[in-house]
């Protein structure tokens, strides 16, 4: 057939499409990937698998060896305990072996004494020689330093019992000295309440170290315990009368008495002791006791009822402490350290506190039917629970800056010439800034005109006049008498200083004197807050040898604080004229002083004959408040 085409010999394959080359070429390395991670795996497993054995193997033979070793430290300590007990026991053994070695030792030791004091004690005390009281002593106190305490206080009691501790002044009796030996720890008498008390009357414990010792359920009845350390010691269930405590040191002390009386402390070192009844007393009481000069400084007074004649002169009582304590009606406590001191619900009608230093001291609950407190230092003092029904308290020269009192109410509070809680000075003085010199310008009184007469002991007012001193005129004809620089304030008249009509030398000369009381400001002198000035015209004639001079004496009583003169002015000074220099001075009043006196002095040099003395005026005595 024309134009048909010829069928070709094969079967032409159809042609792929795009998409299925693409999707075999993705597939060709993902399958090489897979197979990569399978031998990755392979190859672990074959690796971690031995590794694992070896680990596994490693740890189980650790473990097997620390088992060993445990099973080996049990075995170790087992032993270990067993040698330690075995030794524990072994030093027990030997430890009891010596205590009982040195308790054979002190039984044998005090048997000897026993037995060498055999013959002593038999002896009658008056017969005694000193020979055989001097073996006795030096037996005693060897044989102390070598027994127990509980044996020390059966040797003591033997010694007691025959009469050689005990001192009787009724009598001539012989007894031993123990001065020195050592007693420390030692319990006398027992814990034990017997029907009657172990009497220890008269025992002397003189010098002694008794240090932790405890006397109980004894009678220490006109025993001497002079001089020695009784420190921490204990006085329990104790009968005390007459006995003597003078210069022991009894610091840290319990007392629990059931009579304490006519005692002395004189001395004696109590800080922190304690004093107070035994249970069935109730209140102890105290009479006759000497605490002169001792020292009782934190230490506490409970349940007692004090009596007037309980001495405490000189004694410190510095943060000591009176509890539920009865004081005797119009006690004094005077120039007493009292600071930080507490007073608890105490009874003190009409007591009186005098110059003490009383700081920081608290009042709790007090009773009283007036109280007084004068020259006394009650900075930051506490007055707690006082009601308008307490009573009166009277406080004169008294600093309470820092207290608690509300001396607002006053019904309760007498306050005068003291130093107010918050700074305030409440006072009647009404002379600062004023001359406190009484006549100081010699215009009161007569005044002369003429020196030709002797005024030995006539007195100018206000002064004390000792020797020739008057009230002149100035500018008088007689004895050519002017001033060369009279002052338009001196007034009328001078002092003159001299005899009349005499050449006598007087190497004492004469002088006038006055007393300035300051005692109503003596809180503020004493916290330096009061100043002066002092100021004098002096001076005299010509060319005399002569000199005056004027001496500020600060006291407190007769005792002289401090003191200062003036430069005197001589006839050098005045030129040799007929004149007066002004001399001055200002300066604090020195604590303590309470009066302050003023002494003018008219004197010849170095006793050169004369009858001129010298002259003054305008004499001057300023306080100010600074």
């Amino acid at each position: 057939m024309l134009g048909a085409s010829k069928a070709s010999p094969h079967r032409l394959r159809p042609r792929r499409s795009l998409h299925e080359s693409q999707t075999k070429q993705q597939l060709k390395p993902n399958k090489s990937k897979c197979t990569v991670t399978i031998k990755i795996i392979k190859l672990a497993s074959a690796i971690l698998v031995p590794l694992m054995i070896g680990v596994f193997t490693f740890v189980t033979a650790l473990q097997e060896s620390r088992t060993s070793q445990m099973q080996r430290d049990a075995d170790f300590t087992r032993s270990e305990r067993a040698a330690q007990l075995q030794r524990e026991a072994e030093n027990r053994q030997r430890e009891y072996q010596e205590e009982t070695a040195k308790e054979m030792q002190r039984q044998n030791i005090y048997d000897a004494f026993m037995k060498d004091m055999k013959s002593i004690v038999l002896k009658d005390n008056l017969d005694l020689t000193t020979a055989e009281v001097l073996f006795a002593r030096a037996k005693t106190v060897s044989t102390l330093e070598q027994i127990d305490n509980k044996r020390k206080w059966y040797l003591i009691k033997f010694l007691y019992d025959n009469q050689l501790l005990n001192y009787k002044k009724e009598t001539t009796n012989k007894y031993i000295d123990l001065m020195g030996a050592d007693l420390s720890n030692v319990q006398f008498g027992s814990k034990i309440k017997y029907v009657r008390r172990i009497d220890l009357t008269s025992i002397r414990l003189l010098q002694l170290e008794l240090k932790n010792t405890s006397f109980e359920n004894v009678i220490l009845n006109r025993a001497s315990f002079t001089s020695s350390n009784l420190n921490n010691s204990n006085f329990i269930d104790v009968s005390m009368i007459g006995t003597d405590f003078s210069d022991t040191t009894l610091e840290n002390s319990q007392f629990s008495l059931s009579h304490f009386q006519n005692i002395s402390f004189k001395g004696a070192t109590l800080k922190r002791s304690l004093l107070s009844p035994v249970l069935t007393v109730g209140q102890l009481f105290l009479d006759k006791i000497d605490y002169t000069n001792s020292d009782l400084s934190e230490s506490k007074f409970q349940n007692i009822k004090i009596t007037l004649t309980v001495k405490f002169d000189g004694a410190n009582l510095g943060q000591i402490q009176f509890f539920d304590t009865e004081f005797p009606k119009g006690i004094l406590f005077k120039n007493f350290n009292m600071q930080m001191s507490k007073f608890v619900s105490i009874r003190l009608d009409n007591g009186a506190f005098i110059s003490c230093n009383m700081t920081g001291t608290v009042f709790e609950k007090p009773s009283f039917q007036s109280i007084t407190f004068e020259e006394v230092d009650l900075r930051n003092s506490q007055f707690n629970n006082i009601t308008d029904s307490t009573g009166i308290i009277h406080l004169n020269k008294v600093n309470l800056i820092g207290s608690n009192l509300n001396v607002s109410r006053k019904q309760v509070f007498r306050i005068s010439d003291s130093l107010l809680p918050n700074g305030t000075f409440e006072t009647s003085f009404d002379r600062f800034q004023v001359n406190m010199i009484q006549n100081g310008n010699a215009e009161q009184g007569l005044c002369y005109y003429s020196l030709s007469q002797n005024r030995t002991g006539e007195q100018l007012s206000g002064w004390l006049v000792t020797g020739n001193v008057m009230q002149t005129y100035y500018n008088t004809s007689e004895q050519q008498m002017s001033i060369s620089n009279y002052q338009s304030d001196w007034q009328s008249c001078f002092f003159f200083g001299g005899y009349a009509n005499t050449n006598e030398t007087k190497s004492a000369g004469h002088r006038i004197q006055q007393e300035i009381n300051v005692e109503q400001l003596t809180v503020l002198i004493n916290l330096r807050q009061i100043g002066y000035n002092v100021s004098a015209y002096m001076g005299g004639f010509d060319d005399d040898d002569s000199s005056t001079s004027m001496k500020i004496i600060f006291k407190s009583g007769i005792k002289v604080i401090n003191q200062l003169t003036l430069s005197p002015v001589t006839n050098v000074q005045r030129q040799n004229k007929t004149s007066m220099i002004f001399r001055y001075h200002d300066n604090i009043i020195p604590s303590g002083t309470v009066s302050i006196s003023i002494e003018l002095l008219f004197s010849r040099i170095n006793n050169r004959r004369g009858y001129r003395y010298g002259l003054a005026d305008n004499i001057r005595f300023i306080i100010y408040q600074k």
